[in-house]
């Protein structure tokens, strides 16, 4: 699905992540040999891991950063008009975590709020809704917010997966987006492949499975049903996600930059979910581009989630030098699986620095 939109300007873009840093090698030392700790960390290219405190949540990361970015840019609370947060790890299923999140930063009751569940493709696709409800006359001022809490270091000795624990890090980030007639054009390209929903799942926290296992313990249901959740915490399918990213992302952006009217020598910067080093490197050598314009920033923060994005803008002078010059593409893609590309001009989208908690 793509889609042109006009006056809307991407206003700001703000980021966090944790103070602490866990070493990679360290924390593979535990179950693999050095050889193999070498060779994942070479492949993969996560050195350090960033943990928020344990008594924080997605929610209160978004919470201070969209407090620190209002004031900064001197924006009145009441003139937001809606607050969409995209997450997996909500503080609670019911209500929905942006109920509470709307009473703390202390917007008004006519402000509308959508919780949205979904992982590496969740800043654009909180960016997504926000465009849209701008567009059509819904919204002046949207804030979106995004983020998830995925360092699982506490869960180590149970996880099938080890490695998964030494490759995500938490993080969040806030898009300010607002209603500007004399804003370029901005061009989004979504697609969603559900075939693929199995690739990336974590059934810790599946209703399903409670459902289940009530029935098994109650006799009503056989214990065979349980057989398809033998694997404990988030489980990844690590050759699908590499071939999604050459089957699905690079033809989603090139659809997305031949539909723009623009060719790949006019973007100065390709900035793409940072899944993992080796990922962005096919992404880069199957459309041609020169490796340099499609940076892999994330090594000493870790695998982010929806907020890998902003998290790249903020922590990377690089990054940030380069949407100086025009229009850029931005590309989340993972967990359902779904890939969202955008291209914009950010050339005067304010990057507040990132916040460590």
């Amino acid at each position: 699905m793509f889609k042109k939109f006009s006056n809307v300007k991407i206003s700001a873009i703000a980021s966090a992540s944790g103070k602490e840093q866990h070493d990679v090698a360290e924390i593979c030392s535990s179950f693999l040999d050095e050889r193999h700790v070498k060779r994942l960390i070479k492949t993969l290219g996560f050195e350090k891991i960033r943990q928020i405190p344990l008594n924080m949540t997605t929610a209160d990361m978004c919470v201070q950063l969209s407090n620190d970015l209002l004031e900064e840019l001197k924006v009145s609370k009441s003139s937001i008009d809606a607050l969409i947060f995209v997450t997996q790890t909500n503080d609670s299923i019911a209500p929905a975590s942006v109920f509470s999140m709307q009473n703390r930063i202390g917007l008004s009751s006519d402000c509308y709020l959508n919780n949205i569940i979904n992982g590496c493709a969740g800043s654009m696709h909180g960016l997504l809704e926000g465009v849209s409800l701008i567009s059509a006359g819904m919204a002046s001022k949207v804030l979106v917010c995004f983020g998830d809490t995925y360092c699982k270091l506490h869960e180590l000795a149970d996880a099938d997966q080890k490695a998964n624990v030494a490759l995500f890090g938490d993080g969040a980030g806030v898009i300010l987006l607002e209603k500007d007639t004399t804003a370029p054009d901005i061009f989004i390209n979504y697609e969603a492949h559900g075939q693929f929903n199995l690739a990336i799942h974590d059934s810790k926290y599946s209703e399903r499975l409670e459902r289940l296992k009530i029935g098994v313990n109650e006799g009503t249901l056989e214990p065979s049903v349980l057989e398809n959740y033998t694997q404990s915490g988030l489980h990844i399918d690590g050759t699908a996600i590499a071939s999604y990213a050459i089957d699905y992302v690079v033809p989603n952006l090139r659809t997305l930059i031949e539909k723009s009217n623009k060719n790949i020598s006019d973007l100065s910067l390709f900035l793409l979910h940072q899944a993992n080093k080796t990922v962005l490197k096919s992404v880069a050598l199957t459309m041609d581009i020169d490796p340099e314009k499609v940076p892999f920033v994330a090594q000493n923060t870790g695998n982010t989630s929806s907020a890998a994005l902003a998290l790249a803008i903020g922590e990377s002078k690089f990054v940030q030098d380069n949407l100086k010059e025009g229009y850029v593409a931005l590309s989340a893609f993972g967990v359902g699986m779904n890939v969202i590309s955008l291209l914009a001009d950010l050339s005067n989208t304010v990057v507040l620095d990132t916040k460590y908690y």
